[in-house]
């Protein structure tokens, strides 16, 4: 396969995908069964949206072990109710956190 085709194949396999953006979604949480389409995830762009908590952000990062870059800016997050936890949930590969506003 060439082209198009082969682009559309890849990214229909969300269980390998190396990028997502979510800018501006709308995004509030994770659903139930997001580790079997994050785990390849290196780059999570989820700025401009809904999380309310760090716990949150913390809940979805913990299913992306691969993630190096995470980008929350313009989400109004409250502080974490546990501070410590944030170290195991964002996992050792997390390497760059953009946190503008």
């Amino acid at each position: 396969m060439v082209g198009f085709e082969k682009i559309n194949q890849q990214q229909s396999e969300f269980g390998k995908l190396k990028t997502i953006s979510l800018r501006g979604m709308m995004v509030k949480e994770a659903g139930p069964d997001i580790d079997q389409y994050v785990g390849s995830l290196t780059l999570l762009d989820i700025g401009e949206n809904c999380i309310e908590s760090w716990d949150v952000m913390a809940s979805m990062a913990s299913a992306m072990p691969k993630l190096t870059t995470l980008n929350v800016d313009n989400n109004r997050m409250k502080l974490p109710t546990n501070p410590d936890a944030m170290t195991a949930a964002f996992g050792a590969s997390l390497t760059v956190l953009y946190m503008c506003r």
